[in-house]
């Protein structure tokens, strides 16, 4: 289960008001609640595995810091609200910056009240590197302070990629040797999931958009699969 918006709409802006877990028609206490809720209806099913907090806190959004834009202090409560109603679930809380950022981990981790649950979540997407990368190499030095250090350092932890993708209308969206193509950088982050054994959750199945997206409903999904 996953919370992806705090108002129904195509995501995802620093503009669009659901930045943070919470906003001012939708507020922490509502987040919390309807994951207890969510927890009490879906838990038990056998397909339902965890509870993916909140999706890509961004703009404003902080590991640490002020409490009103404090991802890791929110992750923590409504981690702790979702294992009180079912201690089995996985807990996934995603890095900061679209969750392209678990920086903080390493020195502020997340502490639930179960252990053994929580997972960490990066999101990773080629159009996020303007100027591409010269090698595997280059990529993984690009993405070991953010969240690649999670996986290769002295402490790994459980760590989904659940979020990435590519375009869909041409080949070298998949395969390259030009480093600021889309499968250029497919190539090297494919690799470094490979090497590592990550688990990872592509965006996206569906061929079309839906009703929210700025191109309107049934319009095509540059990044589907079908």
């Amino acid at each position: 289960l996953d919370n992806h918006m705090s108002n129904a709409g195509w995501c995802c802006s620093t503009t669009d008001g659901n930045m943070l877990w919470y906003n001012t028609q939708y507020p922490e206490s509502n987040w919390i609640a309807d994951w207890q809720s969510l927890i009490s209806r879906y838990g038990s099913n056998p397909y339902v595995i965890g509870a993916d907090l909140r999706n890509e806190p961004r703009g404003s959004a902080t590991w640490g810091g002020s409490a009103t834009t404090d991802w890791h202090a929110a992750a923590q409560r409504g981690g702790n609200a979702v294992l009180a109603v079912n201690s089995g679930l996985l807990v996934f809380v995603e890095g900061v910056s679209y969750a392209g950022d678990l920086s903080g981990v390493a020195t502020l981790p997340v502490q639930l009240n179960v252990s053994n649950r929580l997972v960490y979540e990066a999101h990773d997407y080629g159009f996020w590197y303007s100027n591409g990368f010269t090698s595997y190499s280059n990529y993984v030095s690009t993405i070991t302070p953010k969240w690649g250090y999670l996986v290769t350092g002295a402490n790994p932890q459980p760590l989904w990629v659940g979020e990435f993708g590519t375009c869909n209308n041409a080949n070298t969206c998949v395969s390259s040797t030009t480093a600021t193509d889309l499968g250029y950088w497919f190539q090297v982050m494919t690799t470094f999931v490979e090497q590592y054994g990550l688990d990872t959750s592509y965006w996206t199945i569906n061929g079309t958009t839906e009703s929210g997206n700025g191109a309107g409903f049934g319009t095509v999904e540059g990044y589907g699969v079908l």
